[in-house]
């Protein structure tokens, strides 16, 4: 009798601690990828950069973390079906055979009068479309998130994309979106194109951008008429 009792006992105290080492494993392991406090989106989060910038959690035009949201060129706050030099806000030239691009005399607005170094106010669709303190992120910004995150090609609710995590263990996800070119959407679920507010080079067609794929992430220049996706910074 003694001998089944503390058999009993034996395996209660092991069921025990082996239910306790499992909820202890639970709560240690480390969240996901760009985890929100709440739905309620968008939220500033804290990678712990030099800096103090603060990445949202989310694109502009989306949901969640995971929704590739709105592709717009650069400089421009509306979205729209066709990505062209011809439909491009800051370009002119001469559509010559009447296939909706530009083929002949092609400018590209390059003014200081109308964005200086980076685009700015009525320009930062960031700034347009969620107001208060967002922004566009400049190229420096990005350079900083580059230099002080690791990241690692994952997905999130079956969404490809990077995530890039700080020092500080925070997180954001950015998913691969691809970019629009024409009326077509392109890489999609194979790279990400975010637009920086900073001027490319001295070429006027070119805008400063921060692309990725599955194999690493780096800062480039793109042409300015492209859609790319854009992530809002704030301090």
């Amino acid at each position: 009798m003694h001998i089944i009792k503390m058999k009993k006992s034996l395996f209660t105290l092991l069921f025990f601690c082996a239910a306790n080492v499992g909820l202890f494993a639970q709560n240690d392991k480390p969240t996901s990828c760009g985890t929100c406090p709440d739905g309620k989106h968008p939220h500033l989060i804290d990678l712990g950069l030099p800096s103090g910038t603060k990445w949202a959690c989310c694109n502009v035009g989306a949901e969640t973390p995971e929704d590739y949201g709105d592709y717009y060129a650069w400089g421009e706050t509306e979205e729209k079906e066709v990505f062209s030099p011809k439909s491009y806000e800051f370009c002119t030239g001469k559509d010559t055979d009447g296939d909706g691009w530009y083929d002949e005399d092609v400018q590209y607005v390059e003014s200081a009068e109308d964005f200086g170094e980076i685009i700015s106010g009525t320009h930062d669709v960031a700034h347009v479309r969620w107001g208060g303190s967002w922004q566009m992120p400049t190229l420096d910004q990005m350079r900083e998130l580059l230099d002080n995150c690791s990241s690692e090609w994952t997905m999130v609710n079956d969404v490809e994309g990077r995530c890039y995590t700080g020092l500080n263990g925070k997180s954001i996800f950015l998913p691969a979106a691809g970019l629009r070119n024409g009326s077509s959407r392109i890489l999609v679920g194979n790279s990400g194109d975010y637009w920086s507010c900073t001027w490319g080079s001295s070429d006027a067609k070119y805008a400063s951008d921060f692309t990725f794929d599955s194999g690493n992430g780096y800062s480039r220049t793109t042409y300015r008429y492209y859609g790319c996706s854009v992530r809002p910074v704030s301090k």
